[in-house]
């Protein structure tokens, strides 16, 4: 079964320029999450670059757990795997 951190990967949610974001389960609680892992698009890779891509990535993740509304999913956790930032929110 394929991981990304602690986390068991469940299948793909969805993909966009900057990255992917898969179901997950937090083996230590059951509990079901998405995560957002950088998986940048060629094109917007040749463009921007990794580092670039990667601050960005960073901000988002630091802007999103930072917001607490009813209609705004919350980040709980961030971390690294195999070189590329992730960041889990509720599913």
């Amino acid at each position: 079964m394929r991981r990304i951190g602690r986390y068991t990967v469940r299948g793909l949610l969805g993909r966009g320029g900057m990255g992917r974001v898969y179901q997950v389960e937090d083996p230590a609680t059951g509990r079901v999450m998405a995560l957002k892992r950088l998986e940048p698009a060629e094109p917007l890779l040749r463009l921007m670059g990794l580092a670039q891509l990667r601050r960005l990535f960073d901000d988002e993740a630091r802007l999103m757990a930072t917001i607490r509304h009813d209609h705004v999913t919350a980040v709980s956790d961030h971390g690294e795997d195999r070189g590329r930032p992730f960041y889990v929110m509720d599913y």
